[in-house]
């Protein structure tokens, strides 16, 4: 893991303030923290990647450094859930990087390690969601249930004890 620039640090320090608050007002409550998959597979949406991040864009050579730059970011967020998480116990993080990667078959991909150097599946992050939803639907045709379905094994069949 990197060391978090000084930007990320302000807001790491600000989640800080937010989940003690939580656990202050309720010592009883939970937080499940996680960062964000692989997203911007749908047609056109690197436009919208290049708008967020056009610092990744500016430089880069081939087509493929651009992207793994802006999933680096992504990568971040989980990394800001497991610091929190590393010293306080009422945290747990998950991670579902690479999830619709991984339900889509990409080579070398699993769960938690994703192939930063591509986008999402387009199937499962499509432009008519603004390329950073999920596909809606039924199964393991939705972005949406695909992640639902990691969550689900990653914290709920325990927390539910089913």
């Amino acid at each position: 893991m990197a060391p978090f620039n000084r930007k990320q640090v302000l807001a790491l320090a600000r989640m800080g303030k937010i989940v003690d608050n939580i656990h202050t007002a309720n010592p009883a409550a939970k937080i499940v923290g996680f960062g964000y998959d692989i997203m911007f597979g749908g047609l056109g949406c690197e436009v919208v990647q290049r708008e967020l991040f056009p610092q990744c864009w500016s430089n880069s050579t081939t087509h493929k450094e651009p992207i793994k730059c802006f999933n680096t970011e992504l990568v971040r967020l989980q990394e800001a859930w497991e610091t929190l998480a590393s010293t306080r116990p009422f945290i747990t993080p998950i991670n579902i990087l690479g999830v619709t990667q991984a339900a889509h078959g990409d080579k070398g991909v699993t769960v938690g390690h994703p192939d930063l150097a591509i986008n999402g599946p387009a199937k499962y992050w499509p432009i008519t969601l603004i390329c950073i939803h999920p596909s809606k639907g039924v199964g393991d045709g939705s972005g949406a249930m695909v992640i639902m379905k990691e969550f689900y094994k990653q914290y709920w069949s325990a927390a539910l004890g089913c």
